[in-house]
């Protein structure tokens, strides 16, 4: 595991860190100011394999919020990236904890084969 980015100020905080989960590359962003926008990715070389984003997103806002889309652009909005971001869903707020639970249940193949440093 490697931390990124490790930056605070009275303001705001961020943290990133990428880690090997089997044969993925996970990455971690938390950054809080205010309110709390995270980014865990799993990718498999170059492609995203999982994307959990509470970040805005013009197509998770619009999934959300159909018509009333416009009035809600630039909010966070929890949402999930499959297929190398060509599918979406929106999903609730998850936790870096919640998402160390989804790789287990989700990839417990890649974790149970991997020699790698573990999360």
């Amino acid at each position: 595991m490697a931390v990124l980015e490790e930056d605070a100020t009275p303001q705001r905080a961020i943290l990133r860190v990428s880690a090997k989960w089997g044969r993925y590359r996970v990455l971690v962003t938390e950054i809080v100011s205010g309110t709390r926008e995270y980014r865990y990715y799993v990718l498999d070389g170059d492609l995203v394999t999982a994307g959990f984003d509470n970040a805005p997103d013009l197509r998770a806002t619009d999934l959300k919020y159909g018509q009333q889309a416009k009035r809600h652009y630039g909010e966070n909005v929890p949402h999930l990236h499959r297929n190398n971001k060509t599918g979406l869903e929106l999903t609730e707020e998850m936790t870096c904890a919640d998402f160390i639970a989804w790789l287990k249940e989700n990839l417990s193949e890649a974790w149970q084969n991997t020699d790698q440093e573990r999360l």
